[in-house]
């Protein structure tokens, strides 16, 4: 009984140290990275992004046929027209819900 238990435990013990050789070996990843080469759609796509990976003004604004004035005049009036909304579903001021926000 007492040999069984040994080669038991020494038969786990050994499937444990190859197990992790063999991980430590297979994480070991020598191939060259076989990455797609950016194309002028991906590139055009890129250059259309804000500094934050968000679309330009200037894009969005063409876009829409219209000045970024106009764009940023169009956006801040949606963001009003959602902050009333939020306020209003709430039961406080658009002022209560910015400090909330803040």
């Amino acid at each position: 009984m007492k040999m069984n238990k040994k080669i038991i435990s020494t038969a786990l013990g050994a499937l444990l140290v190859f197990g992790a050789w063999g991980s430590a070996f297979a994480a070991d990843d020598t191939t060259p990275s076989t990455s797609p080469q950016p194309t002028k759609q991906t590139t055009a796509k890129k250059e259309s992004r804000g500094p934050k990976g968000g679309v330009k003004l200037e894009t969005l604004a063409a876009e829409k046929g219209i000045t970024v004035d106009e764009l940023k005049t169009q956006l801040e009036q949606e963001r009003q027209a959602k902050l009333e909304a939020q306020a209003a579903e709430q039961g406080i001021t658009v002022d209560e819900l910015k400090a909330k926000l803040e």
